[in-house]
C-alpha cells in the first residue's frame, strides 16, 4: 500500500501505516509519522485506527494536501485531512465521513477536480461479508478547503456488473 504525491516544494510518501514529508530543494525527508496521528485531535475511530490503504494527493489549483485513510473495522469510516496551507507539515482540517451501508471500504482511490474531490472504493459489505460492488463518493471541495464541518459527502453504490467474474 504505497502512495506518493508531489506538491510545489514537498513530496509526501505514505506506505501502509506511516508517511513522511520530503523537501524537494534539500532532498531530505522527515521522520516517519504514524498515519492515524494526523487525526488525533479529531478523535473517534479515525484517531484510533491505522489500517493502511492510505492516499496522499496534491490539489494543484488550491496548493493543498489531501490525506485520506479509510477505517477497516466497524463502524467503517472515511478519514480525510485537508491542509490549511501548502505545507504538508502544517495544520489540517479534519473530517470523518460514514460509508455506504456500513460496508468494508477497500481499495480506495481519490481524484481532485476543480469543484469537488471524489473517492471510489469497493464495498465488501458489513464485516467484509462479500463484494457488493463499487462505490463513488463526491465531496464538497469548497467547504473542505474552508474547514467547514458541514461539507457534504454524496455517495452512490453501484451494483455488481453481470460481467464481473470472481476468478479474475
Amino acid at each position: 500500500d504505497t502512495n506518493m504525491a508531489v506538491g510545489d516544494t514537498q513530496v509526501v510518501q505514505w506506505v501502509n501505516v506511516s508517511f513522511t514529508v520530503c523537501d524537494k530543494s534539500t532532498t531530505t525527508c522527515g521522520p516517519a509519522i504514524l498515519g492515524d496521528a494526523i487525526w488525533a485531535s479529531l478523535g473517534g475511530v479515525c484517531a484510533a485506527n491505522n489500517n493502511g490503504d492510505p492516499i496522499a494527493q496534491w490539489d494543484v489549483a488550491a496548493h493543498r494536501w489531501i490525506l485520506a485513510q479509510n477505517v477497516f473495522v466497524s463502524p467503517y469510516k472515511v478519514c480525510l485531512a485537508i491542509s490549511t496551507t501548502s505545507d504538508a507539515n502544517g495544520s489540517y482540517y479534519l473530517y470523518q465521513f460514514p460509508v455506504v451501508a456500513n460496508g468494508f471500504p477497500d481499495y480506495p482511490k481519490w481524484g481532485v477536480w476543480t469543484n469537488n474531490y471524489g473517492q471510489t472504493w469497493n464495498n465488501f459489505g458489513p464485516g467484509g461479508s462479500g463484494f457488493q460492488g463499487p462505490v463513488f463518493c463526491a465531496y464538497n471541495r469548497t467547504k473542505l478547503l474552508a474547514g467547514d464541518n458541514t461539507a457534504e459527502q454524496i455517495c452512490h453504490q453501484y451494483g455488481i456488473s453481470p460481467n464481473y467474474n470472481d476468478s479474475l
